[in-house]
C-alpha cells in the first residue's frame, strides 16, 4: 500500500514497485484510502519507476484519477515496464518525458491493460516515430498486446510536438478510451499513424 506522496523511502510508490520487483508472485499495489481521499501528487525526481520482468505480474489500483497524479516534472519518463503483465486503474500519469525515445507515460513489454486512466501531457522526442518520437503517452515493444479502456489521452499543448502524444503498439484492443477526451481511439495497428515513408 502506497502511504505517502515521497519519491522514495517507505511508503511510497517506488518502495511498493521495489518490493514488488523482488517478488517471484504476482503483486497489488493500492493506496491508503484516508491520505489519498483528497487529490495528491507523486513528484518524482530520482528517475523512473522501473517495474522488473523477474517480479512477475503487478498491478497499481489508484482511488481515482482526479485523487492521485503520478508526475514525471518533464524530466524522465514515468513507468519503464518489463512485467509479463501490468494493469494500471484510477490515477493519472502526467508530464512524462523520453527525450529521442518512446512512450513518455509508460514503455512496457508484455501484456498491459490500462483502464480508467488518464495520460496528460506525455511527450516523446524525435523523428523516425519507431525508435524514438512514438507513443509519448504509451509505447509497446514488438509483440506486446495493449488493451486501453475508459482512458484520456491529452497532448501536451506544444506546437514543436503536436503528433507525439498517442500511442506506439504493434496491438491495441479498443473500448470507450479517449485522446483528449473527444474521439474514440480506434482498434488498429498504430504504425498507421506514421509518415508513410516509415511503415
Amino acid at each position: 500500500t502506497v502511504t505517502n506522496t515521497n519519491d522514495a523511502g517507505a511508503g511510497s510508490l517506488r518502495d511498493a514497485i521495489a518490493q514488488a520487483n523482488a517478488s517471484i508472485a504476482d503483486d497489488f499495489i493500492d493506496f491508503d484510502p484516508v491520505v489519498f481521499a483528497t487529490p495528491q501528487t507523486i513528484a518524482l525526481t530520482s528517475g523512473s519507476l522501473v517495474i522488473d520482468a523477474a517480479g512477475a505480474g503487478l498491478t497499481v489500483n489508484g482511488p481515482g484519477v482526479q485523487l492521485v497524479k503520478v508526475d514525471a516534472g518533464d524530466a524522465f519518463r514515468v513507468f519503464d515496464s518489463q512485467a509479463p503483465t501490468l494493469n494500471l486503474t484510477g490515477f493519472t500519469v502526467t508530464n512524462g518525458l523520453a527525450a529521442t525515445a518512446t512512450g513518455g507515460g509508460l514503455r512496457a513489454t508484455g501484456i498491459v491493460t490500462v483502464d480508467h486512466m488518464v495520460f496528460d501531457g506525455n511527450v516523446a522526442t524525435g523523428t523516425t516515430f519507431i525508435t524514438e518520437g512514438g507513443g509519448g503517452a504509451i509505447a509497446m515493444a514488438s509483440g506486446a498486446f495493449l488493451t486501453v479502456t475508459n482512458t484520456t489521452i491529452s497532448p501536451r499543448p506544444d506546437p514543436d510536438k503536436p503528433r507525439c502524444f498517442g500511442l506506439s503498439a504493434s496491438s491495441v484492443l479498443h473500448a470507450p478510451a479517449h485522446r483528449g477526451g473527444a474521439a474514440p481511439l480506434e482498434n488498429r495497428d498504430r504504425t498507421q499513424d506514421r509518415p508513410p515513408s516509415l511503415r
